[in-house]
């Protein structure tokens, strides 16, 4: 009797499982097809949609890849059949004319790309749609990029670790390549640096100093020939993604461009205050002095005596563009009013900030330009900082602030404690050249509300209309000069008049250290100086507004766009197919 050998176990159990693969590969083919073709849209979107796990989505999609082609080889000769047939013709036939297409596509996208990312593109490339044009560059920041001579460097220091930062990159590297395309003259470039991990190079451009140990994002421009680098400090990503506007930007560059600096004289000697203090809850100027340094002015101190001095050297290289006086505690001497007089008349500017105690010395000083400071403390009961009826807040919504240079396009200002300032003469009775000049042009720059007084009396609060002054009452003032109103102007030898200007705030804490960074305590502080130095430049480029619009729906047009949505399209898209295979059948 015949015996059959019998096959040992394990080939019994190889020849199990390919037959097993052979008569279910078709089955295990569509398996890897379904597992691959979801796999590699799942990859892709991580890898689109998930940019922190990005090198998942590309291993997810790898694996997919090779699910897929694994699928082909064991399905090779229906693969091979559906090429090679008539199907697969017409199937290349409309795989290369999409191919082609999204080939067009492609390269044009590119070419594009290349215009947009060269300097000055054309205009039909890049259009802004906005309503108000809010990512176009202004005029004026063409100007001035036009008017760069050397290139610059912007290095942009902002920490990468939270949501928050990580979008205020985004908006200020898109910024920065606004103004990089737009630089036909010079190169502009940037670059970011996290200060976290590069300490260094933030202590080596100085901008560490600027910040006086706040947390905020900062910029620095660097001058590849002259070296000379400028600062922006920015606000809190927390607050606002945009944390450089248009206008930090082109101060930045003006500043850097400058050939000349400025020199701007603290006075001292009358117990005024201290720009050496950096404590930020301190009384100090130290902050003040860096918001002028970084608009380019050399800040220093100087007595009076020190001031008479530079002024009778006859250098005009030393001869300060501005002096400020901040909160003088002690009385000046009639010699010393003199020699601020002489300096105002022969085209000096003064930025006096002053309180309720100011010695009566300063007042008379200013009393010959018809400026007038008012007894007491302003007291607002609409506009103010709760509990502290004294501790103003100037709002534009209120109509406090008027347009002018200086305030243009404020919206809060912040005046713990003020005086109000007022003009002894009126428009009508100020003197005037017989061209038509006035001798002091003066404009308020912030009011009170109607419901507000000068208070005499701090214990009581209450306005008493026999001793107290009604609002509104101007908190600044700003002044154009050509002469005291009981001197002649002098006239130049061109028949006109040397103009100078005075800038007169009735609080001197709005500056300070522990409320300058309060709103546009700053801003109005720094443009102030600007103003009095006729750097109008630095305060002329206007923040944009971004307008909020909103499409309005009632629930039945929410609910047509909602189901249109999701089934409209569908819908009329599975028709055209029934209709195509309802025609060929």
């Amino acid at each position: 009797m015949n015996q059959k050998k019998s096959r040992s176990p394990q080939k019994n159990k190889s020849y199990n499982f390919l037959a097993w693969l052979k008569d279910n590969s078709k089955s295990f083919t569509q398996l890897l097809v379904l597992f691959g073709s979801g796999s590699l849209i799942i990859g892709i979107l991580v890898y689109i949609f998930f940019r922190d796990i990005q090198d998942a989505g590309i291993i997810v999609s790898g694996i997919a890849i090779i699910t897929l082609l694994i699928a082909a080889i064991l399905n090779r000769k229906n693969v091979f059949r559906s090429i090679l047939g008539r199907r697969g013709k017409y199937s290349a036939n409309t795989f290369f004319i999409v191919f082609g297409t999204i080939l067009l596509m492609i390269s044009a996208n590119i070419l594009f790309f290349w215009l947009e990312t060269k300097n000055s593109p054309p205009g039909w490339i890049r259009t802004d749609l906005t309503a108000t044009k809010e990512y176009e560059l202004s005029e004026q920041s063409g100007a001035v990029l036009d008017q760069l001579t050397e290139d610059i460097e912007i290095f942009i220091f902002i920490k990468n670790n939270t949501q928050n930062s990580n979008l205020a990159i985004r908006r200020t590297e898109d910024l920065l390549s606004e103004f990089s395309k737009r630089s036909t003259t010079k190169n502009l470039t940037y670059k970011l640096i996290d200060p976290d991990l590069d300490p260094d190079i933030a202590q080596k451009l100085g901008i560490d100093r600027f910040l006086a140990g706040r947390n905020l994002p900062s910029l620095a421009f660097k001058g590849s020939e002259t070296q000379r680098i400028s600062y922006s400090i920015g606000i809190d990503p927390r607050e606002n993604p945009d944390v450089f506007s248009e206008q930090d930007i082109i101060t930045g560059l003006l500043v850097v461009s400058q050939l000349k600096q400025k020199i701007v004289l603290f006075l001292s000697g009358h117990d005024e205050r201290d720009i050496t203090d950096f404590d930020q809850n301190s009384n100090g100027y130290g902050l003040a002095v860096n918001a002028l340094v970084r608009d380019n002015y050399i800040v220093n101190n100087a007595t009076i005596a020190e001031l008479g001095s530079i002024l009778a050297s006859g250098d005009p290289e030393n001869f300060p563009a501005a002096v400020i006086i901040a909160d003088p505690k002690e009385p000046i001497t009639q010699p010393q009013s003199q020699l601020l007089t002489e300096y105002i008349n022969y085209g000096g500017n003064i930025f006096i900030l002053i309180e309720s105690d100011v010695p009566e010395e300063y007042l008379t000083f200013l009393s010959q330009w018809g400026i007038m400071v008012g007894d007491g403390t302003l007291i607002d009961t609409i506009s103010y900082v709760a509990p502290n009826l004294d501790f103003l807040q100037v709002k534009n919504t209120n109509l406090q602030i008027p347009d002018h240079p200086i305030t243009h396009n404020f919206d809060v200002m912040y005046f713990p404690g003020a005086s109000y300032i007022g003009m002894s003469l009126s428009q009508e009775e100020m003197p005037i050249t017989p061209e038509g000049v006035l001798y002091v042009n003066s404009q308020p720059l912030a009011f009170t509300t109607i419901n507000s007084w000068s208070e005499t009396n701090l214990e009581e609060l209450a306005f008493d209309n026999k001793v107290d002054t009604p609002g509104p009452l101007p908190i600044a003032m700003a002044s154009q000069v050509i002469s005291t109103v009981i001197s002649e102007p002098l006239e130049q030898i061109d028949g006109g008049y040397l103009y100078s200007h005075l800038v007169v705030i009735g609080d001197s804490d709005f500056a300070s250290n522990k409320y300058i960074t309060s709103s546009r305590n700053q801003d109005f502080f720094a443009n102030s100086v600007n103003w009095l130095t006729k750097d109008s430049e630095l305060i002329s480029v206007r923040v944009k507004e971004s307008v909020f619009r909103e499409l309005v729906l009632t629930k039945n047009e929410r609910a047509f766009i909602r189901w249109s949505g999701w089934l409209l399209m569908p819908s009329v898209i599975g028709s055209l197919g029934i209709l195509a295979w309802w025609r060929r059948r």
